[in-house]
């Protein structure tokens, strides 16, 4: 049994694998992971960690890990699942690599674009031959909210919200347009870009933040949830196999 862990800033997403079928899945907050883990029936069945983190890891789950018979850490010097020209390997961060990783088990002979509405949004481009070519990185919902809030004076504390799109009638509606409007025209005019270089170009939304956009995207593939734990797990089999 593999147990595959992305841990966030605040949360920690993780999943039982048995071979390729996902047996249980959730999501917790990082003080309350081992306990919620502990209790799951396929804990005393685990042989085998598969972690990602762009993170320090806590010392509580370091010493949790190492008790397992085999532990495996996505990073730049592990096995890839495709072929990567990206050209400074050692500053792309683990969960890029397990995003490609799973675009390529999912999709292996499409071009992808894969983008994750997180903190950051992250864009990375596979090939139809398994070339990873990089991508793009720019700042998330969150972090725009945060930056009218830390770097101005008087603009209030926001959190990303469902909206039509329209004319902000307040300051509160105006802020929320523009981040929540601006990232959607940032997407359409990326997906735009890059549909131009790779043909046939299949897009993928994951992240925390991909639901705000999914409806309003044509032709893009929402990932569910295990998109990036699908992506550790086969970064775990092609190093650990």
């Amino acid at each position: 049994m593999d147990l595959i862990v992305d841990i966030g800033n605040t949360r920690i997403k993780w999943a039982f694998f048995e071979n390729e079928i996902i047996i249980a899945d959730g999501v917790s907050l990082k003080d309350f992971f081992l306990p919620e883990i502990k209790a799951q029936p396929s804990f005393n069945k685990i042989s085998r960690i598969g972690v990602c983190s762009v993170n320090k890891i806590p010392e509580e789950l370091i010493k949790f890990f190492s008790s397992v018979p085999t532990i495996f850490y996505v990073n730049a010097d592990c096995n890839l699942t495709f072929k990567s020209n990206y050209k400074s390997m050692t500053s792309l961060g683990a969960d890029r690599l397990a995003l490609v990783a799973a675009a390529q088990q999912e999709y292996p002979d499409q071009n992808c674009l894969i983008i994750d509405l997180g903190t950051c949004i992250t864009y990375d481009l596979k090939d139809t031959k398994g070339g990873y070519h990089g991508g793009v990185i720019s700042p998330g919902c969150t972090s725009r909210y945060d930056a009218m809030h830390n770097d101005t004076h008087g603009l209030p504390q926001l959190k990303a919200k469902d909206l039509e799109i329209g004319i902000g009638e307040t300051t509160v509606e105006c802020m929320h347009i523009g981040v929540i409007e601006g990232v959607h025209q940032e997407l359409r005019g990326f997906i735009s870009h890059f549909s131009e270089i790779y043909e046939d170009l299949t897009v993928i939304l994951t992240g925390g933040d991909a639901h705000f956009f999914e409806k309003k995207l044509k032709n893009s593939i929402f990932a569910h949830s295990n998109f990036l734990l699908k992506g550790i797990h086969s970064l775990l089999k092609e190093n650990l196999n």
